[in-house]
């Protein structure tokens, strides 16, 4: 029997099904160019010998995965439109698209899956194809290569050795196999220029040190008939991040994810002479920065023929224990990032909360100098003897005493004069602190050369501090600054001692976790680590699909390697986009879908809804709409559930509400000015999974917002019979509309919402329910033990007391004065809570108890926001802000640093705001909810 896996429709606005007519340009539109702005060139166009993050760019227009990442982070239709396993969890399905074709016109077929997957496995009796494709194989770890089955042409069956928790995660591009098939595995060596893929964009030409061009795909299967899309990408290259902050200004450029913090702080709302035309971006993001250390042994460096090179000390963990702890990763934040970034722990970062792990108690290697220098002095942990009239060590412990014997292990400045860097007093004692076998000395002293990327000015920023913070435990550590081709050298050649570079992930961590694998050293792999028990447990992570147990490994696996400490992890750092919003309409809300960005997770889901603009915008866009009630929910065949969604408009303007159904149908209802809410029921005739969505309209801010996907289970059951009743306010017996009021037996939870008049009705099977009535600014109520009998109706009422409390205040003009009319937003717990200013700029916004972050916005001026407000019930919160106005055109940008942040900013000096990563990047939009955990497939 198989189990089908739910599949994400066709929520997202753009999105066709399998088998949709081809599209075609939009009539009489003008051809449209999107220039981004960029600070990394590729440094292959090829997907087996790429590894930064700009590639990945270019690949994520151009090719295609199998399944993709959605804009909620879940698995999505792609080249594969819909799967499903065995119950065993061992065979996996995949149905392929039947109207997808390569950019040279040749129909993709399930043969290029089939190729894809063996090219990259070694070669064996059962893959004879197999071309050992390294820095991809980790993705296909645990797959059955020799027994992957092509069906027919739009089917392909997967096997795999065990169940594998990320298949559905793997980030592979799949390649036609009619042009890489040709020079077999001499064509993984091979430039890959033009790259052939299925992907929206076709690459047209790339002038190395000035920009890449791609071209709209007009066969690309997603395309809706009629519709208009942006024609033409430019990604420019600029060698820092002052020209690039300079070109946007100038409206050279009208996207960029590169800016400086402070850059991007400074950037006005109003360039290229336009009001209010740019919207900025601020999320979390799974990337990280860090300085790596290269701990390989003599043994490793020799086994893998390298030339070796880094000081050996770097091999000792007391030596790189104190790296990290003497480092101030939160000054780190705050006085490079600007605050824009959190700082640096473990391996995972915290972006993905259920998979992050946070060091407990002393297992931390907090900010303590003192604690540092303890180290060094004494690594053994048996004491120290200083020298004879010296009451403490030293910062550098020159005041130790080298001839004591419990001091031979230790780290002491034995320079006279003292020069304040420890030296090494018994080279065999250092020895036996290596925990990877026995290295030759090559350096007496704590004194390292840390290689910093020459674009990267925000990591040399950090090192200035960096340098001082371990000058004060006793370590010397230089500059030198190198090319990213360089630092790919002499990481790759373990001939660097300290280097400052980044990576970015995937929603699943299991690519982050495969870098630090021994079997990745000379592929992912630069601090040379190697572990067995690290590399065992990937393994086991690999096949663990309960959640919870694969956390459990997880979260060992970083508490390992941050105890071990080849990474001082500096940063998470934000993703800081600035787009157009005069010229490009429909970049969608990064936060709700955080899939999204200028490329996703391998996706180019933003450039389906980006729509070609002719001027301004002028009126602001409904708030996101929210599917009242926790998805899932159960339905019964032909059973009415009532659905509510909430959405406030800026400027109470009209809307139009769009609710689709996941089964080809939509209720569509117009209302007047000022609503905010629309409730309508539906009923499904088929059992199924199906996801319900709400788009809001305004038609006035040119972007359509849409709600997440709610997702409704429906089953038919032999006998049924129902729940119904009210839901009042318990002060004033008012009917609540829109509360939602879910049923609960066992597994399944029946949901519906109130209508006008607070009454619902629930259609259930016989059995004993928990029923539970929830509704924004109210505390919930719930009633265990209601039985339900076949054909019967039981009634269960609510009385719900308000829960609620506000954020008031008053928003005024740095230059003197309020502002009416300014918006406020308070965002938390999944919601937005909108509010205007009346006379004298005061505000009053209610909100359910809890935490949000609140904007404040007006025309003229710059956004502000103040982050952790928290409300309990019954609260007032006072919360005051004050507007720095924008600059008008043409100011230059010391007054706007004068008047806008109140310091002089050298621009010239301001530094690029993202370490350029390894790896995709991809403009990381990583989520403000943790995404859900891999779970074992279930039936509907």
């Amino acid at each position: 029997m198989l189990m089908a896996v739910a599949v994400l429709s066709a929520a997202f606005a753009g999105l066709v099904s399998a088998g949709s007519e081809g599209p075609g340009a939009a009539p009489n539109q003008a051809p449209s160019t999107l220039r981004i702005g960029a600070l990394q060139e590729p440094d292959s166009l090829n997907p087996f010998i790429g590894v930064l993050s700009e590639s990945y760019v270019i690949w994520a227009h151009v090719y295609e995965l199998l399944v993709a990442i959605g804009p909620d982070l879940q698995p999505y239709p792609s080249l594969a439109y819909d799967w499903e396993v065995d119950a065993a969890g061992l065979n996996w399905t995949f149905d392929l698209l039947d109207n997808a074709t390569w950019h040279d016109g040749v129909p993709f077929t399930a043969e290029d899956v089939n190729f894809t997957f063996r090219y990259i496995a070694p070669q064996s009796p059962g893959n004879p194809i197999g071309c050992d494709q390294t820095l991809l194989q980790g993705y296909l770890g645990g797959v059955d290569i020799d027994n992957i089955t092509v069906i027919n042409s739009t089917a392909i069956r997967i096997p795999t050795l065990e169940p594998k928790a990320n298949i559905l995660s793997m980030f592979i591009q799949i390649l036609p196999q009619h042009i890489w098939d040709t020079g077999r595995c001499n064509q993984a060596g091979n430039k890959n220029i033009p790259p052939i893929g299925t992907g929206m964009y076709k690459f047209t030409s790339w002038v190395r040190g000035n920009y890449i061009q791609l071209d709209l795909n007009t066969d690309y299967w997603r395309l809706t008939p009629g519709r208009d899309y942006v024609d033409t990408i430019i990604i420019s290259f600029y060698r820092d991040s002052t020209s690039l902050y300079n070109a946007f200004l100038a409206g050279d450029i009208q996207a960029t994810d590169a800016l400086s913090s402070a850059e991007f702080l400074l950037m006005p709302s109003n360039v290229a002479g336009g009001t209010n035309n740019v919207v900025k971006f601020t999320v979390d993001s799974i990337s990280l920065s860090e300085v790596g250390m290269c701990v390989a042994s003599d043994q490793l460096i020799a086994d893998n023929r390298a030339s070796g090179g880094r000081n050996w000390l770097l091999t000792n963990l007391t030596v790189r224990q104190a790296l990290q702890i003497a480092v101030n990763r939160t000054a780190l934040v705050e006085n490079v990032l600007n605050g824009l970034g959190r700082p640096g722990e473990t391996l995972i970062p915290p972006a993905t909360p259920f998979w992050h792990y946070s060091p407990v108690g002393a297992e931390g290697y907090d900010y303590d100098p003192g604690r540092a220098r303890a180290l060094l002095d004494d690594p053994a942990g048996d004491g120290y003897t200083l020298k004879a009239g010296q009451t403490v060590p030293g910062n550098s412990g020159e005041n130790l005493d080298p001839g004591a014997a419990n001091n031979q292990d230790a780290f002491i400045d034995t320079s006279v004069p003292s020069d304040g860097v420890r030296d090494v007093v018994d080279a065999t004692r250092v020895i036996a602190g290596d925990q990877w076998g026995t290295s030759a000395p090559n350096s007496n002293e704590l004194r390292f050369t840390l290689s910093l990327l020459n674009y990267d000015t925000e990591g040399q920023d950090a090192a200035d501090l960096e340098i001082a913070w371990w000058a004060d435990v006793g370590i010397a550590v230089t500059k030198s600054i190198v090319t990213e081709s360089r630092m790919i050298t002499i990481t790759y050649d373990c001939s660097v001692d300290l280097y400052d570079w980044g990576w970015g992930g995937d929603v699943d961590p299991d690519f982050l976790l495969s870098v630090m694998t021994t079997n990745q050293i000379l592929y992912w792999q630069d601090a040379w680590y190697s572990d067995p028990q690290y590399d065992q447990w990937y393994l086991d992570q690999q096949v663990e699909v309960n959640a919870t147990r694969r956390q459990a490994i997880i979260h060992d696996m970083q508490r390992k390697l941050y105890h071990d400490a080849p990474y001082l992890i500096t940063w998470y750092p934000y993703t800081l986009t600035v787009v157009r919003s005069d010229l490009f309409t429909g970049w969608g809300d990064w936060n709700a879908y955080p899939g999204l960005g200028l490329t996703g997770y391998g996706n180019d889901l933003v450039m389906l809804t980006l729509l070609p603009s002719s001027g301004p915008i002028t009126n602001q866009c409904p708030t996101r709409p929210i599917i009242e009630g926790t998805s899932p929910i159960t339905a019964l065949v032909n059973a009415s559930v009532t659905f509510t969604g909430n959405a406030t408009d800026p400027e109470d303007d009209p809307l139009t509400w769009t609710w689709a159904w996941d089964d080809g149908n939509t209720t569509q209802v117009d209302t007047p000015a000022g609503t905010t809410q629309s409730i309508e029921a539906y009923r499904w005739p088929a059992v199924g999974s199906y996801n319900v969505t709400l788009t809001v309209d305004d038609h006035q801010c040119g972007t359509i917002v849409t709600s997440d996907p709610f997702r409704v289970n429906v089953v038919s059951a032999p006998a049924v019979g129902w729940i119904n009743g009210t839901v009042r306010d318990a002060g004033t017996s008012n009917p609540i509309p829109g509360a939602s009021v879910t049923a609960t037996s066992g597994t399944d939870t029946f949901g519906t919402t109130t209508d006008l008049a607070g009454a619902y009705n629930l259609s259930v099977p016989e059995g004993a329910f928990t029923v539970r009535a929830v509704q924004a600014l109210y505390s919930p109520a719930t009633q265990a033990g209601v039985t339900v009998t076949a054909n019967a109706t039981t009634t269960v009422n609510f009385d719900l007391s308000p829960a609620r409390g506000w954020i008031t205040g008053v928003v005024t003009s740095s230059l003197g004065g309020p502002i009416v009319g300014a918006t406020v937003r308070a965002t938390g717990g999944g919601r937005e809570y909108p509010g205007q200013t009346i006379a004298g700029g005061v505000y009053n916004v209610t909100v359910a108890p809890g935490t949000y972050t609140v904007e404040a916005s007006a025309p003229g001026f710059f956004a502000k926001n103040s982050t952790g407000i928290a409300v309990a019930d019954g609260q007032a919160i006072t919360l005051n802000f004050v507007l720095e106005p924008t600059s008008p055109p043409g100011w230059d940008l010391l007054t706007i640093g004068l008047i806008g942040l109140g310091v002089v900013l050298v621009i010239a000096a301001m530094a690029a705001f993202l370490v350029m990563k390894r790896r995709k990047k991809a403009e990381e939009i990583a989520p403000t909810v943790p995404p859900p955990p891999p779970k074992p497939p279930s039936g509907p």
